[in-house]
């Protein structure tokens, strides 16, 4: 006879999808009388809208202005343990990436001491519309450069 039942069960830090938790005699019952079988619990991780995992370690994006990306300055972060100011470096470009240590997914035991990193990639965001004093500092850049609007069409 199967009965439907409700149980809270530990799921320990740093679980991934695919793997298979076992919870000792919560299964069903043995045909001869003897004592219950296991539950086994196949584990599926769901996604987060905003780290991505990759065994113990997280990414995210970060997205910067143009002028944080030239000029450096730093940026505030989500992780997994909370927020923390990421100093971003001057000449930084969209793909760049940086490692925070140990601040990804704690490992299962027995080394649930260690802790995986969270990389994240900077993406620079490129403004679609420029008031009229920003594309007047936009050409003085490329002026600075010694570019022309000719040689750019």
């Amino acid at each position: 006879m199967n009965k439907s039942v409700e149980e809270s069960i530990n799921i320990p830090k740093g679980v991934d999808t695919g793997q298979n938790l076992r919870v000792a005699q919560k299964g069903h019952s043995s045909e001869s009388g003897g004592p219950m079988g296991d539950l086994l619990i196949n584990v599926v991780v769901k996604p987060h809208a905003v780290f991505q995992r990759n065994g113990y370690d997280i990414m995210s994006d970060v997205s910067l202005p143009v002028w944080k990306a030239v000029l450096g300055g730093s940026v505030d972060l989500e992780t997994l343990y909370g927020p923390v100011e990421l100093k971003v470096d001057e000449g930084t470009n969209s793909g760049d990436k940086k490692r925070l240590s140990r601040y990804g997914i704690t490992h299962l035991p027995p080394n649930n001491t260690h802790k995986g990193n969270h990389y994240v990639s900077f993406k620079v965001k490129i403004p679609k519309n420029v008031s009229g004093e920003e594309r007047k500092i936009y050409e003085e850049l490329r002026r600075e450069e010694g570019g022309s609007i000719e040689e750019d069409m």
